[in-house]
């Protein structure tokens, strides 16, 4: 699956090569007219590209509504109601790091480590000064690495068992976005991971408003995103 990056960016080589655009320039939040002065004619040798580019067909209807880069790609989408990402992971993440991680545990990393900041904490709990023995994180999910098991599952079909990819547990369990978080901040009160389905981020904060009762954690590192559903793990220690 083609992150956002990776689409602005192969949308800015078909923008370079019809109209000579550099390709720096083309940003998703670009007007086609006003910022990157596309002409009409142009216009259409973009769609055509990006039609065959991407695999998708644009009807002739809707090629006047494109106003940005990132209406583009978003035209079969039924839904227009989006909230476009601020940070794209890959761009935060070390290199090594994100490609070990699902899409779904880079979010919640990256979301981490805003908190973290805001918090007006820096490096580790130790290194902030707090007692990791008393740390926690509680990283709620509806159906967690979903992206990695369907691209493992296709693999498998396809090429046969020995090119799954020996990450691909550790990235689609459920509870590797609060494995992650603890093993990078030293929390090891506890690595929770709540699964209630739409209700998930709610089940999340609960542990972060009381002493959990099953060991000597007081606070909680608290976020929320979507992913799959295997056994949450209780070790902070392991992301297994």
């Amino acid at each position: 699956m083609a992150t956002t990056e990776e689409i602005r960016s192969d949308l800015a080589e078909i923008v370079n090569e019809v109209a000579g655009i550099d390709v720096a320039d083309v940003q998703l939040d670009k007007s086609f007219v006003d910022d990157l002065d596309v002409d009409s004619l142009s216009m259409v040798e973009v769609v055509v590209a990006a039609e065959e580019k991407f695999g998708v067909s644009i009807p002739d209807e809707e090629v006047k509504n494109l106003k940005t880069v990132g209406d583009a790609w978003a035209q079969e989408l039924p839904v227009r109601i989006a909230g476009r990402i601020a940070v794209e992971p890959s761009e935060v993440l070390e290199r090594v790091k994100a490609r070990r991680l699902d899409r779904s545990a880079q979010f919640a990393v990256v979301a981490a480590a805003e908190a973290w900041k805001d918090a007006g904490f820096e490096g580790t709990a130790t290194e902030a000064g707090l007692d990791g023995e008393r740390l926690g994180v509680a990283v709620a999910t509806g159906i967690g690495g979903v992206t990695t098991l369907l691209d493992n599952y296709d693999t498998l079909l396809a090429k046969g068992p020995r090119r799954v990819s020996p990450l691909a547990v550790p990235m689609l369990m459920a509870n590797a976005s609060a494995a992650n978080i603890s093993l990078t901040y030293g929390a090891r009160a506890a690595a929770q991971t709540p699964i209630s389905a739409c209700a998930s981020g709610s089940e999340a904060g609960r542990p972060g408003r009381r002493p959990d009762p099953s060991g000597p954690g007081r606070r909680r590192a608290r976020r929320w995103h979507r992913g799959r559903d295997p056994p949450a793990a209780r070790s902070p220690r392991s992301p297994t």
